[in-house]
């Protein structure tokens, strides 16, 4: 039997005119624009969620800010809570990684949609001990998500961060939209 293309069937009357649901893999920014990433999965990170020049004064102004970030993109479902759930992760230990980065997360029922803030500082902040971090790549993860999600988007991340040629393209691209086609795929 030949293929039947859908242009066919419709002259045909081969079927019936059914709403397809909506496309998983496509999900709304804050402006209300349908993002999908090139790999084609629901984007973890949209240029609403960079913010390149940020101030902050410590590493909880960092967190805080970049909570806001998710929250305005409509990531969270409750600022206070997810903001409360980092700072206790940076309690039991910190989340700075090295090179002037860090890594700040939580899991928690306080998030809508996993996803990734990234803050590119104008000066660093003292994220602990004798860290000082420029490049804030803040993970927010839902309870739902598998239990290993995070742990595989921060190997991702890591993965990347060890190259200098990388973190070197984070720090110097111009616009929020090449942080995003950087971390794509992660």
């Amino acid at each position: 039997m030949g293929e039947v293309r859908g242009d066919a069937r419709c002259r045909r009357g081969a079927h019936r005119h059914e709403q397809r649901p909506a496309d998983p893999r496509r999900v709304p920014d804050a402006e209300g624009k349908a993002v999908t990433t090139a790999g084609g999965h629901a984007a973890l990170i949209t240029p609403d969620l960079v913010l390149l020049g940020a101030t902050a004064d410590d590493r909880d102004t960092a967190i805080r800010v970049a909570a806001s970030r998710l929250s305005r993109a409509g990531r969270l479902t409750d600022e206070h809570a997810y903001v409360q759930a980092v700072l206790e992760r940076e309690a039991a230990t910190s989340t700075a990684v090295g090179f002037g980065i860090a890594t700040p997360h939580a899991k928690t029922d306080a998030v809508a949609r996993t996803s990734i803030a990234v803050l590119r500082l104008s000066t660093a902040v003292r994220w602990s001990g004798e860290d000082d971090v420029d490049l804030v790549v803040q993970l927010a993860v839902t309870e739902a998500d598998r239990s290993d999600e995070h742990l595989r988007i921060l190997a991702a991340l890591a993965r990347r961060l060890v190259h200098a040629d990388f973190r070197a393209q984070l720090r110097g691209t111009p616009t929020a939209q090449g942080v995003v086609d950087l971390l794509d795929g992660i």
